[in-house]
C-alpha cells in the first residue's frame, strides 16, 4: 500500500507542478504583452521611431510624414517620388534626435522638436487614434511634421485660344483655365494693323517636377513649340501655316542681308525701306538705327554665312513672324570679324504685299 501510495503523489505533484509552470508562464506572457502594448503606447515610441527613419533615410516614409502642399493628381507618381528620395536623401544627411516642444507639449497633445546634428529642423505632431490598442491602451499616430519645406509648383501656360494642351499625359479642360481672351503680347506693335487672336491661360497648381507639356494649335491641330519659358511660365506660339508664308524665304533672306549691311555701313535705309511698313514700329526703329550703328572702323568687304529661317508662326491671313539667324563677317585690314544675329520679324500684308511691321533682335 505504500509504494502505490507514493506513486499517487509523484502523479499529483508532476500535474500540480505543471499547472503551476503554466499559469506563471501564462502570467509572464500576459504581463509581457502588457508593458509591450504600454511601451507601444507612449507617444514617445512613436517619436523613436520617427528618428529611427531619419536616421536610417528611409525616404518613402518619411515622405508620408510631410506636411506638404497637395499634390496635383496631374503630377507624374514616378517622377515625383524620385524627386522626394533625391531631396530628402540630401536633407536627412546627419543625426537626428528628438526633444518635447515647450508651449506646445503636453500628454494629449505631443508635440517634438526634431533636430539634425544639434539644430532644431522640423516639428513632429502626433495625434490620439480613435480606436484604442491592447488593453484598453491609448494608440499614437504620426499627424504631420512640419519644417522641411518642399514647395509645390504653380505651372502656367499661355497659350492661343483654342489650343488642345496635354499635361504629363493629361488633356487639360477648360476647369484649368485660369485667364481667357487675354491680348497677345506678342503682337502688341502691330495691333493697329490686325487684329490679333485671343490667347487662353491654363494654371496647374501641386506640381513638383518639370511637366511634359504639349500643344496642338487652334487652326490646323499641328503641334508647336514653346516660344518663351520664364520660370513656371511657359508661352507657346502659333502654328507654321501654308505654303504662302514660307514662299516668302527668299525675300526674308534679302531683307536680312540689307538689314545686315545697314547696321554695318555698307548700305542705306533707302535700300531697306521697301520692305518696311510705314507708321509701323519697325519702321520708327530702323530709321533711326543710321544714328547709332554698331560698325564705324573702315573694312573692305561683308558677308552672310549659315543663314536660317525657322519658327514661322501664323496669327492671321495678314500677319505672321519668323526669326533668322545668320553670321554676319566684315573684312576689315585682312581680319574677318564674324557676328552671329538672331532677328524676328512680324510681317503684315498690304495690297497683296508682305511687309516687316516690327523687329526684334534676339541672342543668338
Amino acid at each position: 500500500m505504500e509504494k502505490k501510495g507514493k506513486g499517487v503523489f509523484w502523479k499529483v505533484y508532476g500535474i500540480v507542478v505543471t499547472i503551476s509552470v503554466i499559469v506563471i508562464v501564462g502570467v509572464w506572457i500576459l504581463l509581457w504583452s502588457f508593458l509591450s502594448a504600454y511601451e507601444k503606447s507612449q507617444p514617445e515610441y512613436v517619436a523613436d521611431n520617427v528618428i529611427k527613419e531619419f536616421n536610417n533615410k528611409t525616404t518613402d516614409v518619411v515622405t508620408g510624414y510631410l506636411k506638404n502642399e497637395a499634390v496635383s493628381e496631374l503630377q507624374d507618381k514616378a517622377s515625383y517620388e524620385e524627386f522626394m528620395s533625391e531631396f530628402l536623401s540630401e536633407y536627412l544627411e546627419g543625426e537626428w534626435t528628438y526633444t518635447k516642444k515647450p508651449g506646445e507639449y503636453s500628454k494629449e497633445n505631443p508635440v517634438y522638436k526634431l533636430k539634425k546634428d544639434g539644430k532644431a529642423m522640423a516639428v513632429l505632431y502626433l495625434k490620439k487614434d480613435e480606436q484604442r490598442a491592447a488593453f484598453n491602451t491609448p494608440k499614437w499616430n504620426v499627424d504631420r511634421i512640419e519644417g522641411i519645406d518642399v514647395k509645390a509648383r504653380t505651372i502656367t501656360i499661355e497659350v492661343p485660344k483654342g489650343s488642345e494642351v496635354t499635361f504629363n499625359n493629361t488633356v487639360l479642360t477648360s476647369q484649368f483655365i485660369s485667364e481667357d481672351d487675354i491680348e497677345n503680347s506678342r503682337l502688341e506693335n502691330v495691333k493697329e494693323f490686325v487684329t490679333a487672336p485671343k490667347m487662353t491661360v491654363y494654371t496647374v497648381e501641386g506640381i513638383y517636377t518639370d511637366p511634359e507639356i504639349s500643344v496642338k494649335g487652334p487652326v490646323y491641330g499641328k503641334t508647336v513649340s514653346v516660344d518663351e519659358v520664364e520660370g513656371d511660365r511657359y508661352v507657346y506660339g502659333f502654328e507654321s501655316g501654308n505654303t504662302d508664308v514660307t514662299d516668302q524665304e527668299s525675300m526674308i533672306k534679302t531683307i536680312s542681308e540689307i538689314y545686315g549691311k545697314y547696321v554695318s555701313n555698307d548700305a542705306r535705309f533707302s535700300a531697306l525701306s521697301p520692305y518696311i511698313l510705314k507708321d509701323s514700329h519697325a519702321y520708327d526703329i530702323l530709321r533711326g538705327v543710321s544714328n547709332t550703328n554698331i560698325w564705324f572702323a573702315e573694312h573692305t568687304s561683308t558677308g552672310f554665312e549659315d543663314m536660317k529661317v525657322f519658327n514661322y508662326q501664323v496669327y492671321t491671313e495678314d500677319c505672321f513672324s519668323c526669326e533668322v539667324t545668320f553670321n554676319q563677317y566684315i573684312i576689315r585690314e585682312s581680319s574677318k570679324h564674324t557676328y552671329p544675329t538672331r532677328v524676328k520679324y512680324v510681317f503684315i500684308k498690304k495690297n497683296s504685299k508682305w511687309y516687316v511691321a516690327d523687329i526684334s533682335v534676339k541672342s543668338a
